[in-house]
């Protein structure tokens, strides 16, 4: 899927291979095509506009808003709405004015290192296919789950293949989604070290932890003054999971 820029009174010179959405708040009473609020001016923004127009404070206010945004749902969004064909996300303004859209350009554009944000007649292209998102549009034509692998064939001719490790339990699930994530990273066996590029390292404290209640029952003691103990600080290896604590289970069995 690309993904371009334009301007309502554009529209007949989009190929009708191309799916216009309109992106503004609200569209033209003519316009009977797709839209799409997720990227619009919240209502109070544009009222503020209205009201004076500021395009330093504008620019500010929206591309925050931007930047909280999750683009993966975004895209997945667009995809859907479009059957994974190519879209053109329409506004009012002329591409010589300021308009909300540049900054939807741009704020794309800088996720995926492609510079400008003007898309118009031109129609430049801001979606960089081999990105993480480079299957958008793509479609899954048929799963077999044959533990432990799980073999998924796609639209396009494809075909990946997961598998789960010795002593691990199958999960369809968790191996599909393994799947999708191998594709979209280039359908390569050594996928899952992104996985653990971005990950958090595990743990390799392999102590056993036992409840606050059990380890005061060990000690002959109350709950309720172990647990004011933890607070002191006379227990500093205690941790708290959950909303509850747990200690040691060696520091139970000491005299």
């Amino acid at each position: 899927m690309k993904i371009y820029t334009s301007y309502f009174a554009n529209l007949r010179k989009i190929p009708d291979n191309i799916i216009p959405i309109s992106i503004c708040r609200k569209s033209p009473k003519w316009y009977n095509g797709l839209e799409y609020k997720g990227l619009a001016p919240s209502q109070s923004l544009l009222s503020a506009w209205q009201r004076e127009p500021n395009e330093k404070a504008y620019r500010e206010v929206f591309n925050n808003l931007l930047k909280h945004l999750n683009i993966q749902a975004i895209l997945f969004d667009l995809s859907n709405m479009s059957n994974g064909k190519d879209i053109v996300l329409v506004c009012y303004e002329h591409p010589s004015k300021f308009c909300h859209r540049h900054l939807v350009a741009k704020w794309l554009n800088d996720i995926f290192g492609i510079g400008g944000d003007n898309m118009n007649t031109n129609y430049s292209d801001m979606y960089k296919k081999g990105s993480l998102f480079g299957m958008n549009g793509l479609r899954i034509k048929n799963v077999i789950f044959n533990e432990p692998a799980t073999v998924v064939y796609w639209d396009d001719g494809d075909k990946t293949v997961v598998k789960c490790g010795k002593g691990e339990q199958c999960d369809p699930e968790k191996g599909l989604a393994m799947a999708i994530s191998k594709k979209a990273l280039g359908n390569r066996g050594n996928y899952f070290n992104e996985f653990k590029k971005w990950l958090p390292k595990e743990s390799t404290d392999a102590t056993e932890y036992i409840s606050l209640k059990d380890f005061a029952e060990s000690k002959n003691l109350k709950a309720d003054s172990v647990r004011k103990a933890i607070k002191a600080g006379a227990y500093p290896e205690a941790k708290k999971i959950k909303g509850k604590w747990y200690l040691p289970s060696t520091l139970g069995k000491e005299g």
